[in-house]
């Protein structure tokens, strides 16, 4: 999947939670516009937490623990 920070605005809780089989691959298409922010927690899963950069600062990106991220940032 390439997560592009357009497809995320669209949604109403500017949030977005992806939830996967260990090993699958998330590739974010633009890396400069995400930071990681660290780990939550949801209904008891792990999430590695993004957040968008500068205008988009309000954006958020959980991604299950077992989640490769391409890039690692």
């Amino acid at each position: 999947i390439t997560i592009e920070l357009n497809d995320i605005l669209v949604q109403e809780d500017k949030q977005l939670v992806i939830k996967r089989d260990k090993g699958d691959l998330i590739e974010l298409d633009t890396p400069s516009d995400w930071a990681n922010t660290g780990k939550e927690q949801l209904d008891g899963v792990n999430y590695n937490v993004y957040k968008g950069i500068g205008t988009n600062s309000t954006i958020k990106l959980l991604i299950e623990d077992d989640i490769d991220v391409n890039p690692d940032i």
